[in-house]
């Protein structure tokens, strides 16, 4: 096995990806951690939504290297989705593939952030990376990614596609575990968001060994 810096880098990453799926019961640490670790590897700025319905989305974390900025955001907000929009949450869903664009004002509307750091503050993020979040076949979010250093291009995304991956397992599993917990009737007509979501252990091991062969 190669011991070359970069190859170094990514089994820490991973490592600490595994970590955080296996250790944390509760879904919005889970997924607040993983954007954590994101913002301080892999960008400046990450932003993880999922799909309520075909007309919401919901912003479930947002991380940056400015703690200022992220404390800013708030988290578990709704944002109606525009399937028809031509970059963000609502693009991805439609075409299930990535983007990657300038950061424009148009650009941080789609994602919800209106700060103006990430155009000419602290941040200065010029470029944003969208990708669909996927489980079982189904896009069931989005995570976005914006980069305020001109050496990160993403141009290997294999570990943003670990991130992508590992939010998918924490967030598919979160959803069946809250389904099940339901009575019959009412599992259709309530959202898994309403409240504090708490993974068995079982659960969260299955979705660290899933995140592991996604990036293997």
């Amino acid at each position: 096995m190669s011991n070359s810096p970069a190859v170094m880098d990514a089994e820490r990453f991973l490592s600490n990806t595994i970590s955080i799926l296996a250790t944390s019961a509760d879904l919005s640490t889970t997924i607040e951690n993983l954007a954590r670790l994101a913002s301080t590897e892999l960008a400046d700025c990450c932003v993880v939504f999922t799909f309520e319905n075909e007309q919401t989305v919901r912003r479930l974390a947002i991380a940056t290297r400015t703690q200022s900025i992220s404390n800013g955001h708030q988290t578990n907000a709704l944002y109606p989705l525009d399937l028809h929009a031509p970059t963000g949450p609502g693009h991805l869903l439609r075409t299930g593939e990535c983007e990657t664009l300038t950061v424009t004002p148009a650009v941080l509307e789609s994602l919800g952030l209106s700060d103006e750091s990430f155009l000419s503050g602290d941040l200065r993020a010029p470029t944003y990376l969208g990708m669909p979040i996927v489980a079982r076949g189904r896009t069931i979010g989005a995570i976005a990614f914006l980069s305020a250093a001109p050496e990160k291009q993403f141009d290997d995304l294999t570990l943003m596609r670990g991130v992508a991956n590992a939010a998918g397992a924490a967030i598919d599993n979160a959803k069946l575990y809250m389904e099940a917990q339901k009575p019959t009737g009412s599992r259709m007509n309530s959202s898994p968001w309403s409240r504090t979501n708490c993974v068995p252990r079982s659960r969260r091991f299955s979705a660290a060994f899933i995140c592991f062969e996604q990036l293997h």
